[in-house]
């Protein structure tokens, strides 16, 4: 008796296993298994989708891991959500990511858009990367005052390979040119500027 009732257990627990459910209402978009197909652990069975959007994107991963939770998205310049999740499992050597979307965007299931991340967020002056002078101890530009050019310290808060942001914003003009020649600007006495741009 006891082995039966023990039978009925470990059966009703099997059956559990045979009783799929979906985690909400919807559309079914596609079915991608077939009565007598193989159904391994972790591959979906079929898609759908319901009346609330969800956004995913895949992005390189990097050493320093810039896309975190709760950065701001934009798409054509205008916010429309924060990032909700960034998945454990990659895809094609890419990081997937989730968007909470704040406003419903005016999209077939499946489109493919283009967004931007706001990973870090400073204020400062743009110059251009080769006006900056990287030493061991700071980073300097090169500021014209009184005939003569003299190093500025400076902070770097953010750079890309064309333009740096830096605090505190020099109000006098700067030198661009190799790091090199930057160097030896405070060597000379007298410096009469031929031609200045502002940027």
């Amino acid at each position: 008796m006891e082995n039966t009732k023990q039978k009925i257990v470990q059966l009703e627990h099997q059956r559990s296993y045979l009783t799929i459910v979906a985690p909400f209402d919807g559309e079914i978009d596609a079915i991608l298994l077939y009565e007598g197909d193989l159904a391994a652990s972790g591959k979906a069975i079929l898609k759908m989708s319901n009346l609330r959007q969800r956004m995913l994107f895949s992005y390189a991963p990097a050493n320093n891991n810039t896309i975190q939770k709760e950065q701001t998205v934009l798409m054509k310049g205008k916010e429309i959500g924060l990032v909700k999740s960034i998945y454990t499992r990659s895809k094609n050597g890419l990081v997937s990511a989730e968007v909470s979307l704040s406003q419903k965007l005016d999209l077939p299931t499946g489109s493919s858009v283009n967004i931007e991340v706001l990973t870090k967020e400073a204020h400062g002056c743009i110059v251009p990367s080769d006006s900056i002078l990287h030493k061991k101890e700071h980073s300097y530009v090169m500021a014209y005052r009184e005939t003569k050019f003299s190093p500025l310290e400076v902070n770097i808060e953010i750079q890309d390979t064309k333009q740096v942001l830096i605090t505190p914003c020099p109000k006098v003009p700067l030198a661009q040119a190799s790091e090199v020649k930057l160097a030896q600007l405070p060597a000379y006495d007298v410096v009469t500027l031929v031609g200045a741009r502002d940027e």
